[in-house]
């Protein structure tokens, strides 16, 4: 049987995240990092991507929210400062990816819910801009997270693949970033144009 008739266009990954905000009581703006890694199951490789963006929340959060509420309580002063941090790990369950490289890569957004009071949970999905009926890669997304919050989370961010390694041969093949990072600077001109 060919080979193509064996790939599947279901993958899964997880993935690691930092975002660093800035916090009022009920909204919030900052940076997200992270990285992810692809599984083929068919393939016996993963692909390792990076990613970077914006991230906006709406809702009680740690950072803002709390500190808000301490002060309210307290006679004294808080030392009060509104940035806040926070990371997360999760599990990915990707759909509509024939080769990850060209169609993971490039800009996503991501919308979650958070629900934390120390340890807590993220759940969502992210998804290609301009694709409502996922038709393109699109993924599932269950996570884990520390921190305190109840929000509802939106990302937008650029994914480049770094390097795909196979299960039974270690050396690993390295991508160029460039049609990735053309991809994002393109959408990212498409919006600012109001396209």
């Amino acid at each position: 049987m060919p080979s193509h008739f064996l790939k599947t266009d279901r993958f899964i990954g997880f993935g690691g995240s930092i975002s660093v905000s800035v916090d009022s009581p009920f909204v919030s703006a900052g940076v997200v990092l992270g990285r992810e890694e692809i599984i083929d199951m068919q393939e016996f490789e993963s692909t390792t991507f990076v990613y970077g963006g914006a991230s906006f929340s709406m809702g009680a959060n740690g950072g803002g929210f709390m500190d808000w509420m301490k002060r309210l309580w307290s006679d004294s002063k808080f030392n009060w400062s509104p940035l806040n941090s926070s990371m997360s790990v999760y599990l990915l369950d990707i759909e509509n990816v024939e080769d990850p490289v060209t169609d993971y890569s490039g800009v996503f957004l991501s919308e979650t819910t958070t629900a934390a009071f120390g340890p807590g949970v993220v759940w969502g999905e992210a998804y290609s801009p301009n694709d409502p009926d996922r038709e393109n890669a699109h993924a599932d997304i269950y996570g884990y997270t520390q921190g305190m919050a109840l929000t509802k989370d939106l990302n937008v961010t650029g994914y480049v693949p770094v390097k795909t390694t196979g299960w039974f041969n270690p050396i690993p093949t390295f991508h160029n970033p460039g049609p990735a990072l053309q991809s994002i600077w393109e959408t990212i001109q498409s919006a600012l144009n109001g396209n």
